[in-house]
Formats: C-alpha cells, structure tokens, sequence
C-alpha cells in the first residue's frame, strides 16, 4: 500500500528532572518591620531609620535572601503530532508540572492577631506585609516554593538517524500556565501560603518558554513506540511581575519517558 501524504501519532509521556527558579533578589526584601520572637506578643520596632537596629535589620535581610536552589520535579503530558515527512514531525498537547525549588530562612511572617507563623523568603511570592504583619527572626528552617504549572509545547522534530533505533532533535516553545504557587516551611509550626490565579502574587500567570532536546525512539509491533528524551526548557523573559523584590527565568532540566500510538 502506498504510504498516505501526512501520517498521525499521539502519545502520553511522565518525566522528571532539576528545576532551577534562577532568582535574583533586585531590591531589599525587608522594607517595613522586624522583630523577634522572644517578644511575640508586641509589635514589631521599626528599623528603617534607627542606626541602633540597623545590624539586626541587615541580619534579616541576609537570613532572608539566600539563593534559591534546584530541586527535583514531575511531569504527566499528552500529546499528538503530525508526520510531515520521513524527517519532519510535528506536535503539541497539554503537560502538566509539579516543579519545586528550595532554600534557608531564618526569618517567617508573624500574624499579630492569631500569632500564626508564616514562611518568608526574598525570592518568592509576596506574603502581603501589612498591618497585623511583621517580619521576625526565627531558627534556619528549610525552605519550599512549589509550582503547579500547565504547558502547552509546540515542537518541531528533525530524524537525524532512521533505523531501529530512530533519533531525533527536537527544538519549539511553550506556553505556560501558573495554576498555583505554595510556599512551605520545612516545620510543622509554619503555615503555607498558596497563591492562585486570583490572588496578587510576584509571579506573572502567563509566560513562554524555550525548549531543547533529544528523542531516542525504539518503534514496536508495527504501531507502537517508546522513546525517552532528554530536555532543557526556559523562561524567555523574566516572570515575575513590577511589585515583585526580585526576577526569575526558570529554567527545567528533565528526562521525558513515552509511549506512542502511530496511526
């Protein structure tokens, strides 16, 4: 039988690797009030102007803006594609992340009216400093911002060796979605904070990205496929809004495991 001039396939990948949130902290993220917690029941004292402070104010902001590291994520995707030709396919569909960076803190945000702790980090999403809140000292404690992001790829793939074991370079863009952001205090006595698309936080909803990789695609039983690909994907831009302290281009190292179904 003569081969049809456009032949289709769709596949479901799981994959896993390094998330890297590339912070950098633009300005100071202790700006308001700061006290300790061996007085929890007073209000914070004002630092901004006060030189007998000062020290403990640059203390907090140190503690405050350690930088923030690579930590392991997940992904589940589905998605379909096009042959163009022997070499060029075609794809898009829906992936979905859980994508986790860490870091130390040895600062939190006290609630004054239910005295509940909160996590606090200058490279994360704002907590809303404002009246009833203040920023105190605490013990280093471990330190989690946690994504929820949907993608949507389009990818363009060039078979570079057909033979039993195909391989591919794979090069396109994604849209990005941040479904929600949670940050975590490596303690049971502090609260998360989560943010969705509704609440005001310092990471923009929507952003692009750039992705790179390798497909290793071992075709069997005629309609079937398995392949692996390793992959690299960044931010384009920073994604943090203007009232953010600081500026991020994340970047995912990772490793995708598929299945595919030629039609």
């Amino acid at each position: 039988k003569e081969k049809a001039a456009l032949a289709w396939n769709t596949n479901v990948n799981v994959g896993s690797g390094s998330f890297n949130p590339n912070s950098e902290i633009t300005s100071s993220p202790v700006n308001s009030t700061v006290s300790t917690l061996n007085n929890p029941g007073t209000a914070g004292r004002t630092t901004e102007n006060n030189y007998s402070n000062s020290q403990e104010r640059e203390t907090v902001q140190d503690l405050s803006s350690a930088p923030m590291r690579s930590n392991v994520s997940f992904t589940v995707g589905l998605q379909a594609g096009v042959v163009l030709n022997d070499r060029w396919n075609i794809k898009s569909g829906l992936q979905f992340g859980n994508y986790r960076s860490s870091s130390n803190s040895s600062t939190v945000i006290r609630d004054r009216n239910s005295d509940r702790l909160y996590p606090y980090h200058g490279a994360s999403s704002s907590t809303e400093i404002s009246d009833g809140r203040v920023i105190n000292v605490t013990s280093e404690y471990e330190f989690y911002n946690d994504f929820q992001i949907l993608s949507i790829p389009l990818m363009a793939s060039y078979k570079l060796v057909d033979r039993k074991l195909d391989i591919a370079l794979v090069a396109g863009l994604t849209g990005d979605f941040i479904l929600k952001n949670t940050l975590r205090g490596g303690s049971d006595q502090i609260n998360d904070i989560s943010f969705d698309q509704n609440d005001r936080q310092s990471y923009r909803n929507i952003f692009a990205s750039g992705i790179t990789g390798i497909e290793f695609s071992y075709p069997f039983a005629d309609k079937y496929a398995l392949s692996i690909m390793p992959t690299y994907k960044r931010a384009l831009t920073n994604v943090t809004s203007k009232s953010a302290t600081f500026n991020s281009m994340p970047a995912f190292m990772g490793l995708n495991m598929s299945l595919a179904y030629m039609f």
